[in-house]
């Protein structure tokens, strides 16, 4: 399926950016992310809503936008997982080791016709900026972004401050991905 498919494309995405860790001088990656799987427990394919339970026997009514392909495919007993992920790194570096650019990336992605409903979204924002001062005794950086604005930051891990520079470069790399998964019953399977 072309959707699990992109799911799996957009994690590598996810991850690629750790590998220019080795040449910070400082930084940090933080990934959070969350599954849940839900049960069609009624369908209402004219009025285009599902009742959804969760693990706990908890139901609740989804209305479902036109824009979802495929809804007639959608039956009781079915399915809906529901996943999503999002990583922050931030990574110093000394002039002219990382030649990375602000940027926004995303990638989406649907289930094929004929197929049970399935929908990816992912992001990945990239935003570079100068180190202009740095307080140890506050334990602040300041940051100049590409526009010339500087703007003043907590340090979230103190101890890096004491390892970069005034003048280095900091990246900012804000990833996040979405998918909802529509399979069908473990027997229809």
């Amino acid at each position: 399926m072309k959707i699990k498919l992109l799911i799996i494309g957009f994690a590598f995405s996810l991850f690629s950016t750790f590998a220019n860790a080795e040449m910070a001088k400082a930084g940090y990656t933080e990934v959070v992310g969350a599954e849940e799987q839900l049960e069609v427990i009624y369908v209402d394919h004219e009025k285009r809503w599902v009742r959804l339970k969760d693990e706990n026997g908890y139901a609740r009514k989804i209305d479902v936008p036109e824009d979802v392909q495929n809804f007639d495919q959608v039956a009781v007993g079915d399915t809906v997982t529901i996943s999503y992920a999002e990583s922050i790194e931030v990574r110093a570096y000394a002039p002219g080791m990382n030649d990375e650019e602000n940027m926004i990336e995303a990638a989406f992605g649907e289930a094929e016709t004929g197929q049970k409903p399935g929908k990816v979204y992912g992001e990945r924002v990239v935003m570079v900026a100068t180190i202009e001062a740095i307080d140890l005794a506050n334990n602040t950086v300041t940051l100049k972004d590409a526009d010339g604005n500087t703007e003043v930051f907590p340090a979230r891990y103190p101890e890096n401050l004491k390892k970069v520079d005034v003048g280095d470069k900091v990246v900012i790399t804000h990833t996040e991905a979405a998918a909802i998964n529509v399979t069908g019953k473990a027997s229809d399977e």
